[in-house]
């Protein structure tokens, strides 16, 4: 899959990305496939700043757009948890009880892939982009839900089977091209949601059968 958003060609010139990334391994940078990268026109990007203006925002929504179709389509399946953190905050308060955000995020996420594994009857190993002071957290939390069946919820109406996850490992997004690749989706979602870009990927994501994503906005 990363290879064949490699040799996606830059809109409007016989340019592929493999061309922009093996330029900038040649100059000594990192070759990162961030959504960042692509929407500032940084590291292996830096080169289209030299584009009109008026056709910049066309290529970058163009190469985004060809990204999300070429691993939406490799996909088994792509899922999106999207938590309101303000509304968390008023439930924090109303509930009087502190709520981690970053934990809460990913409980709603380990337990869709719990899910995943086991509607294919498949263990799973979770990579995750490094959060460096909050690894060891994560995975006390990965153990408790493994345990305990819960962790901020203690009567879900389904308590998926958390053991078919054998682990989950911390990597650098900058050497990691699944990470990277994850980013690029996760940033359409965002901004789409945000409502400050992305329409036509978005479209190309929810048109597919293989996404599904949930809303957390729970104040009650």
């Amino acid at each position: 899959t990363y290879d064949d958003v490699l040799n996606i060609s830059i809109p409007g010139s016989d340019v592929t990305i493999r061309d922009l990334i093996d330029l900038q391994k040649r100059l000594g940078g990192i070759p990162e496939l961030g959504a960042g990268y692509i929407l500032n026109l940084e590291g292996p990007f830096s080169s289209l700043r030299t584009l009109p203006k008026d056709r910049v925002k066309h290529v970058k929504e163009e190469l985004i757009n060809a990204i999300t179709k070429v691993v939406i389509t490799a996909s088994r399946n792509v899922v999106a948890v999207i938590i309101d953190k303000d509304d968390l905050r008023k439930l924090s308060a109303k509930l009087n009880r502190s709520i981690d955000i970053r934990l809460f995020t990913i409980e709603a996420l380990l337990t869709r892939v719990a899910m995943l594994c086991e509607r294919y009857n498949e263990g799973a190993i979770v990579t995750h982009d490094s959060i460096s002071g909050r690894e060891e957290d994560v995975k006390d939390l990965l153990r408790e839900l493994k345990t305990r069946g819960y962790f901020y919820n203690p009567r879900p109406r389904y308590r998926p089977s958390y053991s078919l996850i054998e682990k989950i490992e911390f990597r650098d997004s900058k050497t990691c091209k699944a990470i990277q690749l994850a980013d690029i989706l996760a940033n359409t979602v965002l901004r789409y949601r945000a409502g400050t870009g992305g329409t036509e990927a978005y479209r190309i994501l929810a048109s597919s059968t293989k996404y599904i994503e949930f809303m957390y906005r729970r104040s009650s």
